[in-house]
């Protein structure tokens, strides 16, 4: 009995520090608009079909992970599909979705890309945002000392913003701009 109380008070003790032991990483399930990876935001102001890439960063090694994308107010692009670029799922990523890698793999690792058609209506400063998936209330990350991930990682959510810096903009004419003006020739 002793014993298994020491096993059982050196398991948790491991758990609860790997992310301490593993340089106090916090996993990042970050979203691009690229696939170097690079840009995080979106030019929506017209209409084109929109590629997201989901990529986990920051962790040394990971076996799963779990979250949802969701749109702010403003966010007028729709959800056409996806790519799972690694390992089995369940669910989409508009629903909650789950991944699972065969085995430990190393981020940078670019997990899945969503297709969007996007109008070009969406709202400056709205975003597309990695939040909890509806079994669990954080964002999951299963690291790599774990095999059946009984005490989940949780990671932080990234952003993607649509028309930052963009400046909107109205069709007119170009007898409307003289008459703005005062030429009337």
């Amino acid at each position: 009995m002793k014993i298994i109380r020491i096993i059982l008070i050196i398991t948790i003790f491991m758990c609860w520090t790997y992310p301490v032991l593993a340089g106090g990483q916090v996993p990042v399930v970050k979203l691009y608009s690229d696939s170097l990876f690079s840009d995080t935001t979106i030019v929506d102001t017209s209409s084109c079909i929109l590629k997201v890439y989901v990529v986990i960063e920051n962790y040394p090694g990971v076996t799963a992970t779990q979250f949802k994308i969701e749109g702010s107010t403003g966010f007028t692009g729709s959800w056409l599909g996806e790519t799972v670029q690694v390992g089995l799922c369940r669910g989409t990523s508009v629903s909650g979705i789950e991944i699972g890698f065969y085995t430990c793999l190393h981020p940078p690792l670019h997990i899945l890309t969503i297709t969007y058609s996007m109008v070009g209506t969406s709202e400056s400063g709205s975003y597309l945002q990695v939040v909890p998936g509806p079994s669990i209330p954080i964002i999951m990350v299963c690291d790599c000392s774990q095999t059946t991930c009984l005490i989940p990682i949780e990671a932080e959510g990234g952003r993607l913003y649509t028309n930052v810096g963009i400046v909107p903009i109205q069709h007119t004419t170009w007898g409307r701009v003289k008459h703005l003006f005062g030429s009337y020739d």
